[in-house]
């Protein structure tokens, strides 16, 4: 057998709830953040994330890179030149009338999706971390 199989081979990553305790206690106690301001601020910063995948999805930016490529970029999201560029509403995103679905339509926002929910992960450390084989398996 060889070393690294599922069951044996260690994570390349370190977890999430494993976060170093001089993050929060450096400094005096003045400056130290309370369990309840760390958690608003994630709160905060995860509305501000969302916000900004929500404004991708409904962009009329279409992506043109590999897989390879938008895994091993740095997240758009993060980047403030690209947004006020792209992150505007596009006109077909607005319906006059209702209809059914058709399949250009599930095509369409499907890969929308996919490539929001990559730039999305790529706003996390955790997932920047990973290796690119790794991130590959999750997608």
């Amino acid at each position: 057998m060889s070393d690294g199989t599922k069951r044996t081979k260690k994570p390349e990553f370190q977890p999430a709830n494993s976060i170093n305790s001089d993050e929060f206690n450096n400094g005096s106690p003045e400056r130290q953040i309370s369990p309840v301001r760390t958690f608003e601020n994630t709160l905060s910063l995860l509305a501000v994330k969302e916000k900004s995948a929500n404004e991708l999805r409904l962009s009329a930016y279409l992506p043109k890179r590999s897989l390879k490529q938008a895994l091993c970029s740095k997240s758009l999201l993060n980047d403030p030149i690209f947004m006020n560029q792209h992150a505007t509403l596009s006109s077909r995103h607005f319906y006059k009338e209702l209809r059914f679905i058709t399949q250009d339509d599930y095509h369409y926002w499907h890969e929308r999706d996919w490539f929001v929910l990559t730039e999305y992960a790529k706003t996390f450390k955790t997932f920047q971390n990973m290796s690119y084989h790794v991130k590959v398996s999750f997608f």
